[in-house]
């Protein structure tokens, strides 16, 4: 397969699997997770670790690719009564086979490489199981409301999660016992608020294909309840976990406190915005997604950080792929602002002061001052010569 069409089916491939709503949600708190278990495990830097990383990218994303694709394959009749846009729908038989393909192969083939045992088949036997359950037509379990959120928080958070952990634990031999079930237990609590959240987002599409999802059947006044419950829920079991981790590793003690910090600002909020009716709709439904998505993953960088500055290094890398807009757009308009003014004020003057002197030196030598000649080297020349 030639680079061209190389790149065509992977730019096709990011718009029918949405990547940009996967690749800016959940994938960066995975990977704050990648960072941290580096620092717990005391990972040290070196071009295996960081070729694990970028493994761990390339399966990332293909499972998730793979989960978005078989839904929108399995989705054509529902999206159709919903009058909801389908892309694949649109693609060619032979050019959907090229994009299943190419999913595939950035799902599996890190794993020729990447460590792995009896659990990790396990595991990735488990997540392709729940993307079929979820999606197939028989025995649908998509429409079937409180499990279809269930099985979405699985595949989507929790065995993406144990399946980073064990390859990690397995790379350097270490565990950190039963608080990975406190973290589990944390981010299924994040995925089921977050599908939820999507649920609300697309009543009327649901409706419309004849899909009956948990905020329909709940209601207004029980579905405000429900997604404050989760939200505390997970606020509660994810700061257990960093105080749990932080006794351990003291440094994880300084997240523990950014992340309270954080929640004490929000939480105020929360509870006024909470006692509205549209609170399910309001935007600090997603309030602690800020920090998982953002601040985490920079957190448990800066650990790695200061323990070895070259993990730098893998910076660029986090902030092409798993920095959302609205952070890279305002750090990008101030560099290059900042760069501009460096540049003016800083750079081109010690150039200019540098060329002029070295045209004065080079003047003195052969006995001209063009100080006190109060002409320039283009001056003089051409007066000396016209």
């Amino acid at each position: 397969m030639s680079e061209s069409v190389f790149s065509t089916y992977l730019h096709k491939l990011s718009a029918v699997t949405r990547s940009k709503d996967w690749r800016l949600s959940f994938v960066p708190f995975i990977f704050g997770c990648l960072y941290l278990w580096m620092h717990v495990f005391s990972i040290q830097f070196s071009g295996e670790a960081v070729t694990l990383l970028v493994l761990s990218l390339l399966t990332t994303f293909g499972f998730a690719s793979l989960g978005y694709f078989i839904n929108e394959f399995f989705d054509k009749a529902a999206d159709a009564r919903a009058g909801k846009l389908n892309k694949l729908a649109f693609l060619p038989w032979h050019l959907q086979f090229g994009l299943f393909a190419v999913t595939l192969v950035f799902t599996f083939s890190p794993w020729l490489w990447l460590p792995a045992d009896a659990v990790s088949k396990i595991l990735i036997k488990a997540e392709i199981l729940l993307f079929l359950l979820y999606s197939l037509p028989f025995p649908r379990l998509k429409n079937v409301y409180w499990i279809s959120s269930i099985i979405d928080s699985l595949y989507a958070y929790v065995v993406p999660l144990l399946l980073a952990y064990h390859t990690y634990s397995l790379f350097s031999n270490q565990t950190i016992g039963w608080a990975i079930w406190l973290l589990a237990a944390a981010v299924f609590f994040i995925g089921f608020r977050n599908i939820t959240i999507h649920h609300i987002d697309d009543v009327f599409n649901d409706k419309r294909a004849g899909i009956c999802t948990l905020p329909q059947k709940l209601g207004v006044s029980n579905t405000n309840n429900l997604i404050l419950l989760l939200m505390l829920l997970e606020m509660v079991l994810f700061a257990v976990l960093l105080l749990v981790l932080g006794i351990q590793k003291p440094l994880i003690l300084f997240i523990l406190v950014g992340y309270v910090f954080f929640v004490l600002i929000g939480i105020t909020a929360l509870f006024d915005e909470y006692k509205q009716s549209t609170f399910a709709i309001h935007p600090l439904r997603h309030f602690t997604d800020k920090f998982y998505q953002v601040g985490f993953p920079l957190f448990t960088m800066l650990l790695l950080v200061f323990t070895n500055p070259f993990w730098l290094l893998i910076l660029p890398l986090h902030f092409l792929f798993l920095v959302p807009d609205m952070v890279k757009n305002p750090l990008k308009s101030y560099s290059r602002s900042y760069l501009h003014r460096a540049w003016r004020n800083g750079v081109i003057p010690v150039i200019s002061a540098s060329v002029n002197y070295s045209i004065y030196i080079l003047f003195r030598l052969v006995g001209i001052n063009l100080i006190k000649e109060n002409t320039s080297a283009k001056e003089y020349i051409k007066r000396r010569f016209s």
